[in-house]
């Protein structure tokens, strides 16, 4: 008995938007799944479950918003984060199911500054994945800290925040993932270059010390690891701290003796 022959699923157009087989969608080829946690994937799965059963999402699909693609020839990619496609597969999607997207027609660089800049906010779940977004948009735009907080309605701290977290040490990173510890706390352990202080640190926070009972530590290994400064006078050498104190010093000696 011969197979039927199966139809494939045809997208629905919206307005502004479609409906696209999950099946004809392309990830994002820069974000495989192996570079998204675990949890944050089985998260999107049971939102995008729960909104199902609520009838909610973009056309009661379960997803919040569209994902932003461009078309490559016959195929049509994701320039957004992959991870509501992901969570649809983990939530036991099949290949049919249709998924809200954008076809974007501008060029990609435009495409992809577009997506990063949604891409920013709702990949809040995962701290990590927000980083590269902005580290990204960084290098995209050419932009300046200060310049991409504008753009983005923040500051250059937060900008700042996110762009330490990328480049940090691959051990703080994998303490993030595995920890909730804030990324202040990331950003100022991945300050100690010492590999075995750094990992004592790292430790301490994976056995569920508070970050504060060893942040006092971290600023004392951190200024212990500052270059010291060269005094032309003295030929000193000394740190920062200490330097800046001993030039007001001198400073006030040779304003007493001018009096004199």
């Amino acid at each position: 008995m011969k197979a039927k022959n199966s139809t494939p699923p045809q997208p629905i157009p919206l307005p502004d938007a479609y409906l696209w087989p999950m099946s004809q969608l392309e990830p994002n080829p820069s974000l495989p799944l192996k570079s998204y946690p675990l949890t944050a994937v089985r998260e999107m799965a049971e939102q995008i479950a729960r909104l199902q059963e609520e009838g909610g999402g973009i056309a009661a699909s379960g997803f919040s918003e569209p994902l932003v693609a461009y078309r490559d020839g016959e195929l049509v990619v994701l320039h957004s984060d992959n991870l509501p496609l992901f969570g649809a597969r983990e939530a036991g999607l099949s290949g049919d199911y249709l998924v809200p997207i954008v076809i974007t027609g501008d060029d990609a660089p435009t495409a992809r500054l577009q997506s990063l800049r949604k891409w920013v906010y709702y990949s809040r779940q995962s701290f990590e994945m927000q980083a590269k977004a902005v580290h990204e948009l960084l290098e995209l735009t050419g932009m300046t800290m200060v310049e991409l907080g504008e753009y983005l309605g923040e500051g250059k701290g937060w900008v700042q925040l996110r762009e330490d977290v990328h480049n940090a040490h691959e051990d703080v990173k994998r303490m993030l993932r595995e920890t909730n510890v804030a990324a202040t706390a990331v950003q100022r352990i991945n300050r100690v270059h010492d590999p075995q202080a750094r990992q004592r640190f790292i430790d301490a926070i994976l056995s569920g010390t508070p970050y504060n009972q060893i942040s006092a530590e971290i600023a004392a290994q951190v200024a212990r690891e500052r270059p010291a400064r060269y005094n032309g006078r003295t030929g000193y050498r000394m740190p920062r701290q200490r330097h800046a104190r001993h030039t007001k010093i001198a400073s006030l000696g040779r304003r007493a003796e001018t009096k004199e």
